[in-house]
């Protein structure tokens, strides 16, 4: 028997997705504080770069490393 190639992805979203919950769970509204944050900065990075080769989400994710 095969195993199925999306078992690993799937594992691992759920995994992400129970994490992400439980912080939600933990720390309320600091949560809401940070992911309006994220998004203010992404909504800014985009209007900057918009024109940019690659588009804001590549320099986006090179900011974050």
């Amino acid at each position: 028997m095969q195993a199925c190639p999306l078992k690993r992805p799937v594992r691992r979203t759920i995994i992400e997705h129970v994490v992400a919950l439980s912080w939600l769970a933990a720390e309320g509204d600091k949560v809401a504080d940070t992911v309006k944050n994220a998004h203010a900065e992404w909504v800014t990075l985009t209007k900057k770069t918009s024109k940019t080769p690659g588009g804001p989400l590549l320099i986006w994710i090179i900011s974050m490393r």
